[in-house]
């Protein structure tokens, strides 16, 4: 070959490495933008579900009764049990808050809340509420409590 020939075929070379280079730059480029989008993704993903995860906790653990308004029949109804998602669950909030006040008789709780589940050695009457708080393995009840004079101290939840 001549001189000639030798710098076109260089210049032919350097050309295609310039190119190959070149190509190899871009798929490094495009894989590194595929790669941060997945990390991307992926950190978005992670994120959502703490969110979640921290809100179903906080209301699990702040609120793990639920909201719903007393109701006598519906409360009687499901009396007696320890079901996972006994519907009393839902009521004990308004029920401590609006039914059951403090200095009621305990002929006046049970009428509006009838027999209890069990009677504590302390006079205290206990009703099971279901399986609500916590990792929902172990039931929950509400103690009423009562003085000497038989009058409401207090109610008490419990998870047992």
């Amino acid at each position: 070959p001549t001189v000639t020939d030798w710098l076109l075929l260089t210049t032919f070379n350097e050309d295609l490495i310039d190119k190959e280079w070149k190509l190899a730059g871009d798929r490094a480029g495009l894989m590194a933008t595929t790669q941060a989008f997945l990390f991307g993704a992926f950190f978005l993903m992670v994120a959502v579900g703490a969110l979640i995860g921290s809100w179903s906790e906080i209301n699990l653990r702040y609120r793990p009764y639920g909201d719903r308004l007393y109701d006598a029949a519906t409360w009687q109804a499901d009396g007696g049990r320890t079901v996972p998602l006994s519907r009393r669950g839902l009521m004990v909030g308004d029920l401590r808050a609006r039914v059951i006040r403090k200095g009621m008789t305990r002929g006046a709780v049970l009428e509006a809340m009838g027999e209890p589940d069990y009677r504590n050695p302390d006079g205290s009457m206990g009703y099971s509420i279901g399986l609500w708080s916590g990792l929902k393995k172990d039931y929950d009840s509400m103690d009423v409590e009562f003085d000497a004079a038989d009058k409401v101290v207090r109610t008490v939840q419990h998870q047992h």
